[in-house]
This record gives structure tokens, sequence and C-alpha cells, in this order.
């Protein structure tokens, strides 16, 4: 199901132009819905998760998402899908902020490159992140960093590519990644129960490299 979506999605980034070079440096979890407006102006249209939905299992919040093609250097463009949630205590759309995102990137980009054009996703880590391979029922292997600060409540998971005969793992930041999420840390554990994890470096925003 979430491949035949995206699809669509993807279609739609190579005939429409991509949106502010460069904007993730504005774009993070956190960001007001207000400041994404300014900053980007209308989605290119909506994205919708629905419980059992891939993306659910994997953490995701259910409902509307909204949809950017965002171009980073070299040209290279991501389609990415913003999730907005309220704030605590709020009641109106004006307080709602960035609390998830999505990343799906147009042609070969591995973890690592993608962590260097997404300063949304690199700074998810402050200084160091634990580098887990995760392993779920299916033998399947994907990549997560956690933060090591118990305190940061956003991890980022990476997934290989599910649309073909033999699922394409994603075992370290050299792997070329089809679907990269930053989600609320506590939503993604309580979909994980039943994973096998190893974590196997540490990877920090400053240094760009795993130990």
């Amino acid at each position: 199901m979430r491949f035949a979506t995206v699809c669509a999605v993807l279609v739609s980034a190579n005939l429409l132009p991509s949106q502010e070079p460069a904007p993730t440096l504005k774009l993070s979890v956190g960001t007001p819905m207000s400041v994404v407006a300014a900053a980007f102006g209308k989605p290119f249209g909506p994205f919708a998760v629905a419980v059992g939905d891939d993306n659910a299992m994997v953490g995701a919040p259910t409902g509307r998402w909204d949809v950017y093609h965002l171009k980073a250097p070299s040209d290279r463009m991501y389609v990415t899908m913003v999730h907005f949630g309220m704030r605590p205590s709020a009641e109106s759309d004006s307080a709602k902020a960035v609390d998830a995102l999505m990343v799906t990137p147009r042609g070969t980009t591995t973890v690592l490159q993608l962590l260097k054009d997404q300063p949304a996703f690199a700074s998810a880590c402050n200084t160091t992140c634990e580098v887990v391979l995760v392993k779920n029922r299916a033998g399947n292997r994907s990549l997560l960093l956690r933060p090591k600060n118990g305190e940061r409540k956003i991890v980022l998971y990476f997934e290989g590519d599910s649309a073909v005969a033999k699922w394409a793992s994603v075992t370290s930041v050299d792997s070329v990644v089809s679907w990269a999420y930053a989600l609320s840390r506590s939503q993604f554990q309580e979909h994980r129960k039943s994973t096998d994890e190893q974590v196997i470096a540490t990877w920090s925003p400053e240094t760009g490299q795993m130990k």
C-alpha cells in the first residue's frame, strides 16, 4: 500500500518544480505550522496515513500529512512529508507544529548523504546517536539512530526498498535508503517491541562519522 501511494507522489515530483532550495535549515520537529507556510508556501498535496499502513506500523502518526518537494545541494530532491501536531494545551491550528517527518529521496541516496542534506534529521542526534541495526520478524534489516541523551524525544529510522523481490536492507550509514523518518521516540518504541536490536556504532553530526 505504501509503495503504490508514494509512486504517485514521486511521479508528481518529476513533473512539478521543487520548492525552496536547501529548505531544511528551517524545517525540523517543533517548527510552527505558520513558519512552514511562510517558508515553503502551499504543499503540493496531502498524504494520508491510516491505521495498519506500513508507515503507521513504523510509528508515523495517522491522518493527514502535507507533501513538499524540497531541493538539496547538487540538485538532489526529496519528497518530504510533514505532520503537524497540536502543542500541549493548544486548541487552534495556529498553535500546531511539526511533530514528525517522512522523507523519500529521488534517486540513489545513502543514509549519510541524507543526514548531510537534511539538517532537521542530523540535529535530532544533538551530539551523538547510537547506530542500531534493527531486524524485524521477517529478517529484514533497517537502521535506527537513537540519541544517547535520553532526554531527546526524536529518533531517526531508515528503511530500504520493500517493493522488490528481496528486501533492500539498510545496515550502515553508507546503505541506500528509500524511506527516512523523524519520529516520536515513544511512538516508535511502541511499534517496535517485537524486533531484534543490535547497537553497532555511534554517529555524531559534528564529525559525520561512525565510531
